[in-house]
């Protein structure tokens, strides 16, 4: 209710900042300190509905996944164009999916990964061009849903989007592995649904591990607390925080959605190397400021 009603308020933004530009301009100095106030707060938010949303930053980031592979001179590499989030529903598409496969693809991935959160109370008939436009990328898509992609009052929903993202370009890959040769080395990818919507029936300790690299895409960054030890994983990569959406005045917190206080980049959980993708749009009120959206093209080296 209240995420709906922000959406509509959004519309009011600028016509209210055009008032009060015209009242500073015209009025007199001391009727302009009563329309100061009002002037920031619909410029700040105006900025974060209208123009952050649609900025696209694309992070890339080195990461050595051992201590070998840090200190070699020409380790094997595979590069990952990441990102999650999309939220595309709710608060319409402000960054359309097309920008982003054509960014991503300047920058030549070997794969694609889609950390969960596609949509955000949408309907799914009016989604059919974001999920046509899955078949952009250049690369193997691959994705995991997550807790967005649920409607708990339609067990059939997700399901949909499973199926409309697979008919269109992306493999869905909740609970299995796929393997697949790069150069000579096979790399094992393992999808696991989001913890409090999915039903998780895969055990990492199930999959048949023989890889030279081994790579965990999971939705929220807390299910990296719930892996056993020794599974075999050299990287766990999510989405969900969306980079705490709002950093101002300690607001990112509130937006994290995880119980780990990590909201991006490179962390250790367990042992485990975790990196968390800032995500594309938007959940609960539809502003970013200072995180604009985010795609991480990560370039893994390995021994």
């Amino acid at each position: 209710m209240i995420a709906s009603l922000a959406s509509w308020l959004t519309y009011l933004l600028p016509p209210l900042l055009l008032i009060s530009i015209w009242q500073l301009i015209t009025r007199r100095w001391q009727v302009r300190l009563y329309w100061f106030p009002l002037f920031l707060i619909t410029l700040v938010l105006t900025y974060a509905s209208y123009v952050e949303p649609r900025r696209l930053l694309i992070k890339q980031t080195t990461l050595s996944l051992s201590d070998l592979a840090a200190r070699a001179d020409n380790p094997r590499q595979l590069k990952v164009a990441l990102f999650s989030d999309t939220k595309y529903g709710l608060f319409g598409q402000p960054l359309p999916l097309w920008r982003i496969h054509r960014a991503v693809n300047r920058h030549q991935p070997d794969i694609v990964l889609i950390a969960g959160d596609l949509v955000y109370r949408a309907d799914l008939i009016d989604l059919r061009r974001f999920f046509s436009e899955l078949g952009g990328f250049d690369a193997p898509v691959y994705m995991v849903t997550g807790n967005s992609d649920y409607d708990p009052k339609d067990k059939s929903y997700v399901e949909q989007i499973r199926q409309a993202a697979s008919r269109f370009g992306a493999q869905v890959i909740d609970n299995r592995s796929v393997s697949f040769d790069h150069q000579g080395d096979t790399i094992t990818l393992t999808g696991l649904p989001d913890l409090s919507m999915g039903n998780q029936r895969l055990r990492l300790n199930q999959v048949q591990n023989s890889s030279d690299l081994h790579l965990l895409l999971v939705h929220q960054p807390d299910h990296v607390s719930s892996l056993p030890r020794n599974a075999g994983v050299d990287l766990v990569m999510a989405g969900h925080t969306r980079g705490g959406q709002v950093s101002l005045f300690g607001l990112q917190r509130w937006f994290n959605g995880s119980k780990l206080p990590y909201l991006l980049g490179r962390h250790e959980v367990k042992g485990y190397p975790l990196f968390i993708t800032g995500g594309i749009g938007m959940s609960l009120l539809p502003f970013r400021i200072g995180v604009p959206p985010r795609v991480d093209i990560l370039t893994l080296r390995f021994i």
